[in-house]
């Protein structure tokens, strides 16, 4: 059981850490793709890692990763996408997602429980939820032809082609909800 908490937590510290890396580096996605073969992750996930290391500040990121469930376990790295979907750029937003991580330890939810409440309270009012949603997606069905031995050249164009279509959704989506979203929050 420990063997399994500290291997959690080190997935979770590898995205986050990942994600801060990726601020530094830039756009050099070949760069990008050694980051996450040295860290352990999915190339596909840097996107998730660095959207982490935006909404979570060190001291937030060490909290959640104290907490633990009524077993002992920290929280899955599964559920990142969905806490990245909760407004977090006020700081009241910050404390009721901080709340809420603490809700999802205490009840014990699994991750389809944790979508399920934040639909039941209407939680997700993110203005990039949708375009997060359709990133996952997007990145998960290339998971799943990756692993299935059909990635290709191709599947990498339609990697950048739906990396460039997601970036100008949420330009679009930052401008129309909330200017402070374009510039210094936002990487292009």
């Amino acid at each position: 059981m420990r063997h399994d908490n500290r291997k959690q937590l080190s997935k979770l510290e590898n995205l986050y850490n990942a994600g801060m890396e990726m601020r530094k580096l830039g756009r050099n996605r070949k760069r990008w793709v050694e980051l996450a073969k040295r860290v352990g992750i999915r190339h596909t996930q840097l996107r998730v890692a660095e959207e982490f290391a935006i909404q979570y500040s060190p001291e937030e990121f060490a909290e959640l990763t104290r907490q633990r469930r009524f077993d002992g376990t920290p929280l899955d790295i599964e559920y990142v996408p969905l806490l990245l979907t909760l407004p977090w750029l006020k700081e009241h937003q910050r404390l009721l997602r901080s709340l809420f991580q603490q809700e999802i330890v205490i009840q014990g939810w699994s991750v389809n429980e944790v979508r399920s409440e934040i639909e039941r309270r209407g939680l997700n009012v993110n203005p990039n939820k949708v375009v997060w949603e359709i990133l996952i997606e997007l990145y998960g069905l290339l998971d799943r032809a990756e692993e299935a031995g059909m990635y290709s050249p191709y599947s990498a164009e339609v990697l950048v082609a739906a990396n460039h279509l997601v970036n100008c959704l949420r330009q679009d989506m930052a401008r129309i909800h909330s200017p402070r979203l374009v510039g210094a929050n936002w990487r292009k």
